[in-house]
């Protein structure tokens, strides 16, 4: 998993850091389910986020968008399995 966090937004080393932080740590809490699908498909995936606002979110926003984002990518995933 790649986090960026510009340094355009961000000019502080350490905000950009929390931001990469509380990132990596919604993404580790809710992968269950997606790595659930990608060993039952049998598919490689890479993820990438690029975090690109001016604005430093709360964990929760943080972690609500990422259960967002990882169940749409799972339900790709599991439509791309079942129109084989």
């Amino acid at each position: 998993m790649l986090v960026s966090v510009g340094k355009r937004y961000f000019k502080h080393a350490v905000d950009r850091n929390r931001m990469k932080r509380l990132i990596r740590e919604a993404f580790r809490l809710n992968r269950g389910n997606l790595f659930k699908i990608v060993a039952e498909s049998g598919v490689c995936v890479d993820i990438g986020v690029v975090y690109k606002s001016k604005e430093l979110l709360d964990y929760s926003t943080i972690n609500s968008s990422m259960m967002q984002a990882l169940s749409h990518l799972s339900s790709l995933i599991a439509k791309k399995e079942n129109s084989k």
